[in-house]
């Protein structure tokens, strides 16, 4: 699972910010009559390019930090409600897409909980170079199911 690394942010997020207040503070201290190059007033230039990225900046962190919550609250419901089972790979191909310059691999599965019957399903999921060569069919993963929605699992 993806997490954020909170000095990694506060790092690289703070002397973004440090120079959006930068722009800020010259926009206020800018003449009234002052251009710029392509003649829109100087002043509102500095404003918004200051306002404009302080706010882009902060969404994309608090969106990160959400998401994070998000997928945090996901496990911990599973690890709580999600019925213990096993999945056996039947089938493993590569999808031909890369994320991150990772291979998606389509997988189909077998999957087996004492609850409901053995059934089988269909995934699309990056895997690292490392892992690719434990996606043999006949292999097993344990893996935690959805009491509600048996097509929703994680692997533990």
């Amino acid at each position: 699972m993806w997490q954020i690394n909170k000095p990694t942010v506060f790092i690289v997020a703070i002397p973004f910010i440090i120079i959006r207040l930068i722009f800020i503070v010259l926009g206020f201290n800018t003449n009234p009559e002052a251009k710029t190059g392509d003649g829109y007033p100087r002043r509102t230039f500095f404003f918004l390019m200051g306002g404009f990225y302080i706010f882009i900046i902060l969404a994309i962190i608090g969106g990160g930090i959400l998401w994070t919550k998000k997928q945090q609250k996901e496990l911990e419901w599973f690890k709580k409600f999600g019925i213990p089972g096993t999945a056996e790979i039947l089938s493993a191909e590569q999808t031909g897409v890369y994320i991150n310059k990772l291979p998606q691999v389509c997988l189909k599965l077998s999957i087996s909980t004492g609850m409901f019957a053995p059934y089988t399903t269909t995934i699309k999921k990056v895997f690292s170079f490392t892992d690719m060569g434990k996606l043999i069919p006949g292999a097993k993963f344990q893996v935690l199911v959805d009491p509600k929605k048996p097509k929703r699992f994680i692997f533990i």
